[in-house]
């Protein structure tokens, strides 16, 4: 290597280790290392300077102490250095770490390629994490967040490609650049209505993402935000968006409809290209936004259905690449029927607004509880299309206007808009309907080669997780301020069942109050 090549190899050197070095005149305090800082009395956990960028400084299970004492002067430990547990490749020796609540800060790099740390809670202590904190932590399966942390900084969790689950907390107002990308194993994601922008490929390559809630103050979505999004199956874009940028969803390849709210002025290069189960898109804006005209590019979209304003569809079919579309439809409301019982399932081909109304109320069923026997319901103002869900109010029939919001989820319902045959057991699930028995309103197994109506939804189970056919199954409404219970069995019942305001089963009920088959009852 000739000189000049040496001082260039040098100073590349150089500026890889940049990030990943240790002050000199950190300290050693039961075997970990901080820059101590005597005016303000507070320490800083960093890198041992001894030990270089390729080899882990920190090893087991770690416990960082909330004070530290050096030379007869205690230190509050306030900060994880930059890279203080990161290396440039991955570290499968660190376990676990727990973070105590005097920490506010965490540097960037801190954590990267920590390989073997499968959890993380950080304390509501914190309020900065920076950029590529987390990044490579590829068998992280969970991590808690401070609650009073306002961004995920950029590529804070790259790659973390086992984290399962994550809740971002009230108060975030950024995702940043590549926040999440390469979270493979991300299946939902709620973003509180704090959020404000995602940024450039903050969720791309998240390829097991199959639901997104967006928050409905969002005013920007950048670029490749969601690109090869491949198991996402539905968005909704909020009414303040303006600009849908370039391959925000491209290559979303199982997305089936787009819902796109009132504020949208532009669709950008490619921005739903290559998503070619699309089926429905409703685009909500009365005046045609100006289109990329390789929005839809490679999509099909001569086989879906645009779905628009009334008052809109003839601009729209005028409009390419909108006119490209294989049939353009107007967004219209839709009827919600509740029968005798006051309750019942509904799936419809329009997304419906219902924040408006207190006549009838939609619910998603959540979760099921095998060990209880009890499903879970709560309670959703916006229904999307194609969305089963179970309806509750007086008896009559409910017009509901369409509308753009953001859906609930998990949701264990399953709709159909047309006449749908069922088997009781499809797959691993058995499927339940609604159904009144013998006076008892509930979910009940279907008979092999049961019709569903359309427009109506089911409930498939777990057939491993099902209860004994002498077991009830409890349905609780969770209304945000009150529960009720209506019982739901899995076969005709010869007496009544009596349970608690806490939906727990009282087989010799005294006096007070009780639920039976979905009413108050008071015995006295």
């Amino acid at each position: 290597m000739n000189q000049s090549s040496m001082r260039a190899f040098i100073v590349l050197i150089s500026v890889i280790l940049l990030p990943l070095t240790a002050s000199a005149d950190a300290v050693e305090i039961d075997g970990i290392w901080y820059n101590l800082v005597n005016k303000s009395k507070t320490a800083e956990l960093t890198r041992n300077p001894g030990v270089n960028a390729w080899t882990p400084c920190y090893i087991g299970d770690i416990v960082i102490p909330s004070k530290v004492t050096y030379e007869s002067v205690e230190y509050d430990v306030t900060e994880i250095g930059d890279n203080a547990f990161g290396v440039t490749i991955q570290n499968n020796e660190l376990t676990s770490i727990i973070i105590p609540n005097s920490v506010t800060t965490i540097g960037e790099y801190a954590f990267q390629n920590c390989s073997g740390l499968n959890s993380v809670t950080i304390p509501n202590s914190v309020t900065k994490i920076d950029r590529y904190a987390f990044r490579g932590c590829n068998s992280m399966t969970s991590i808690s967040l401070s609650n009073n942390i306002t961004n995920i900084a950029m590529s804070e969790f790259d790659g973390c490609s086992s984290l399962t689950s994550i809740s971002i907390p009230d108060g975030v107002i950024a995702i940043n650049d590549y926040a999440f990308r390469g979270c493979s194993s991300l299946q939902s994601i709620i973003l509180p209505n704090s959020v404000t922008i995602i940024a450039t490929y903050g969720f791309a390559n998240c390829s097991g993402l199959k639901h997104i809630s967006l928050s409905n103050n969002l005013t920007e979505i950048r670029g490749n935000a969601f690109n090869n999004c491949t198991n996402l199956t539905s968005i909704t874009i909020p009414n303040n968006i303006t600009i849908i940028d370039e391959k925000t969803f491209s290559g979303c390849t199982n997305l089936n409809a787009v819902i796109i709210g009132t504020g949208t002025r532009y669709l950008n290069y490619r921005c739903f290209a290559n998503c070619d189960e699309l089926t429905d898109v409703y685009c909500f804006a009365e005046s045609v936004p100006t289109t990329n005209s390789n929005a839809f590019d490679n999509s099909y979209i001569n086989l879906a259905k645009l779905h628009v304003p009334a008052a809109s569809v003839s601009s729209y079919s005028a409009s390419a690449p909108w006119s490209d579309f294989g049939t353009i439809d107007a967004i219209t409301s839709e009827n919600i029927t509740i029968g005798d019982f006051g309750i019942g399932t509904f799936c419809g081909s329009n997304p419906l607004d219902l924040s408006g109304t207190e006549d009838v109320k939609a619910y998603v069923v959540s979760s099921y509880e095998s060990a209880t026997g009890q499903v879970t319901l709560t309670r959703t103002y916006y229904i999307p299309p194609f969305t089963g869900v179970v309806v509750k109010g007086n008896k009559g029939v409910y017009t509901i206007p369409a509308g753009v919001g953001q859906p609930v989820y998990p949701n264990m319902m399953k709709g159909v808009t047309t006449n749908t045959d069922l088997n009781k057991v499809d797959g691993d699930y058995t499927n339940y309907v609604l159904a009144n028995k013998g006076g008892n309103l509930g979910f009940y197994a279907v008979s092999n080669g049961s019709t569903l109506g359309a427009g109506k939804a089911y409930l498939p189970l777990p057939t491993a997780d099902l209860p004994s056919a002498a077991r009830e199954i409890t349905l609780i409404f969770d209304d945000g301020e009150t529960t009720e219970i209506m019982k739901v069995t899995s076969q005709e019942k010869t007496s009544q069942s009596y349970y608690d305001l806490q939906g727990r089963r009282v087989a010799n009920p005294t006096s007070g109050l009780y639920i039976v088959n979905g009413k108050k009852v008071i015995i006295k």
